[in-house]
């Protein structure tokens, strides 16, 4: 349910008494966004739109305009986000972090992984090879 009383607590928190920036966002005049905070009241869908910007829901203009919320997904012109995946975001670094410690403190693993995967693609390669497939998948030539 709406209530009007929170007008001038939204207004505040959105445009902080920027009177100019909110006339010409809603375009209306300056008289009427000082009559609409002076009385604690606006029109219904002022007071819809001002709880949808404080909430910190996407801008219709700049680099958001063709950015879409629809239910946990965000459409975005490179492609479509869950939700999910970025609350994934933070276990992802936290992992990665993990992970360049642990390299950091152990510099021989590093080698001796990259010599195990060396030698599984040579014999990769050797198979192929014998198979009649000439594909290179070392990436050497």
């Amino acid at each position: 349910m709406l209530r009007n009383s929170d007008y001038c607590t939204l207004f505040a928190s959105v445009f902080g008494f920027n009177w100019r920036k909110a006339a010409e966002y809603f375009g209306v005049c300056e008289r009427t966004i000082h009559r609409w905070y002076d009385a604690n009241k606006a029109p219904v869908v002022i007071v819809k739109y001002l709880l949808i910007m404080e909430r910190g829901y996407l801008p219709l203009e700049g680099c958001f305009a063709h950015w879409r919320i629809e239910g946990d997904k965000i459409r975005t012109p490179y492609g479509v986000v869950l939700a999910a995946d970025i609350e994934f975001i933070y276990q992802y670094k936290w992992a990665a972090r993990q992970y360049q410690r642990l390299l950091r403190e152990r510099p021989g693993q590093l080698h001796d992984a990259e010599c195990k995967l060396r030698n599984a693609l040579s014999q990769a390669q050797r198979m192929l090879d014998e198979l009649g497939f000439g594909a290179d998948i070392t990436g050497t030539g």
